[in-house]
């Protein structure tokens, strides 16, 4: 989350803009209080009506304190510069959402994964083997068996569904960051203690 937004394209040009409008800022605020000189020159050719060339001079100053167009274009200059401020920090305040909500998704499946694979798989494959014995003894009858190989079944499928869902959710959790995570092994959960104790990576 601290390295996010200065990974992240979207706050990185977000201070972009906000440096440029500060900028501006500036060169607007040096408008408003230094005055302004023009120099022309001009050149007549002789026409018939005035048999000589004649020739020109335009001075022209601008005395910004005089005039109110520069503190507006310096004023409407500071309300973008502030509102270009105000954009980088909902954009970091974005990115740092998206970072959560990534990460609490991450850690969710996660969870879910250990739990089924520590817990929920161990279970059912001892009531698949207890079925099963049964049978053969003939104390359990096949309906039983089945319901028991078919717990089992889901219970495969779910595991498999939690490793795609944090797949995902890592890649997801990778994107708003904006850069790779490191990686470390994640084991099942110990079905004796409470699976969201477990250490996450």
């Amino acid at each position: 989350m601290a390295r996010a937004p200065q990974l992240r394209p979207e706050p990185r040009a977000a201070a972009a803009r906000r440096d440029a409008a500060a900028m501006d800022l500036e060169a607007a605020r040096r408008e408003a209080r230094v005055p302004a000189a023009e120099l022309g020159l001009a050149f007549f050719p002789a026409t018939k009506v005035q048999p000589i060339n004649g020739y020109g001079l335009l001075v022209n100053v601008a005395l910004p304190w005089l005039s109110g167009q520069g503190r507006k274009r310096r004023d409407a200059q500071a309300a973008f510069t502030a509102a270009a401020g105000h954009d980088l920090a909902e954009a970091r305040l974005q990115v740092g959402r998206e970072v959560a909500e990534a990460l609490a998704a991450a850690e969710s499946a996660a969870r879910r994964w250990q739990t089924l694979r520590g817990a929920a798989l161990p279970a059912s494959q001892r009531a698949r083997e207890v079925a099963l014995s049964g049978y053969e003894v003939g104390r359990a009858d096949l309906l039983a068996m089945l319901a028991t190989e078919g717990t089992y079944v889901e219970v495969a499928l779910e595991i498999i569904d939690a490793k795609a869902a944090l797949d995902h959710a890592l890649a997801d959790l990778e994107r708003a960051s904006g850069s790779s995570l490191p990686r470390a092994p994640l084991h099942p959960a110990d079905p004796h203690h409470d699976p969201g104790a477990q250490p996450v990576p």
